[in-house]
């Protein structure tokens, strides 16, 4: 759903640390190309093979995102990192126009 990644994209770029992690757990499970052990609550959106699929690559055409991430990485919170450094690795999973985008922001 396209409302749900734009506002994922937002929280990311808010600058707040509570939304910067809140962001990254949500958009990991929007991501994910399996069914994840626990249910994140991002507005009612249920997971599923298909949704992720459609997700990953909505999340991949977001203004900005590759460059909210590169700033989330360069702060000094580890937790933020590790969990933007995950919901990369699942964004460019199995996407091979968000591996081209990341490499695009080193």
């Amino acid at each position: 759903d396209f409302d749900i990644v734009a506002e994922v994209v937002q929280m990311l770029a808010s600058g707040n640390q509570d939304d910067v992690h809140r962001a990254a757990a949500q958009m990991e499970y929007l991501v994910s190309s399996s069914q994840p052990k626990e249910d994140v609550d991002v507005w009612g959106w249920e997971w599923t093979a298909a949704g992720a699929k459609e997700n990953r690559s909505t999340f991949g055409n977001q203004a900005g995102l590759w460059d909210n991430f590169l700033s989330i990485i360069e702060t000094n919170d580890s937790v933020g990192q590790a969990m933007v450094c995950g919901a990369m690795s699942k964004l460019g999973f199995r996407n091979a126009y968000n591996v081209v985008n990341m490499m695009k922001h080193p």
